[in-house]
């Protein structure tokens, strides 16, 4: 039996610029959550990159793109509950192009499915900026939740510790 991680396709799909599209996933077995018991032949219809129903019997509006696919596995997107937005490429997120920050979010975090991340010890000035851009869906990417810069204890960093 051909089993695919469909929601990592749709979401790559759909991240594949900060304009989202609308697709109607169909005939797919799907888990609207970890406890929930699958739901087979249904349909799931993604509107402006959010879903907007999940159903056996959805009539998919016209112009919608279809993907078929009978014998996949849809489910929720995963989250990330440790990422640091450090890197030269998250610097001056005010500045950076869009089409740039929303490559570098697929590079690091949408390609694998994360639809929701947890950001700790960023420059949280500066990730609350790539949160702004991506809520206002000028740069494609997941949901941000952030922990703020990190704590240090006195006289060092936890790189330092000696046991």
């Amino acid at each position: 039996m051909r089993t695919t991680l469909i929601c990592v396709l749709a979401h790559a799909v759909l991240c594949g610029s900060a304009d989202a599209q609308s697709i109607a996933i169909t005939n797919a077995t799907v888990y609207t959550s970890p406890d929930a018991t699958a739901q087979t032949h249904t349909t799931i219809l993604i509107h402006g990159g959010k879903v907007a129903a999940v159903a056996r019997n959805i009539v998919v509006p016209a112009g919608v793109r279809t993907l078929a696919c009978p014998g996949c596995v849809v489910f929720a997107g995963f989250w990330n509950s440790h990422v640091h937005f450090t890197g030269p490429q998250w610097a001056g997120a005010d500045r950076v192009p869009a089409a740039q920050l929303s490559r570098d979010m697929r590079a690091m975090l949408t390609h694998s499915g994360f639809t929701t991340v947890v950001d700790t010890a960023s420059d949280v000035s500066n990730t609350v900026v790539l949160r702004r851009r991506i809520q206002s869906a000028e740069v494609a990417g997941p949901r941000i939740y952030t922990a703020g810069f990190a704590l240090f204890p006195p006289h060092g960093i936890p790189s330092t510790w000696t046991i």
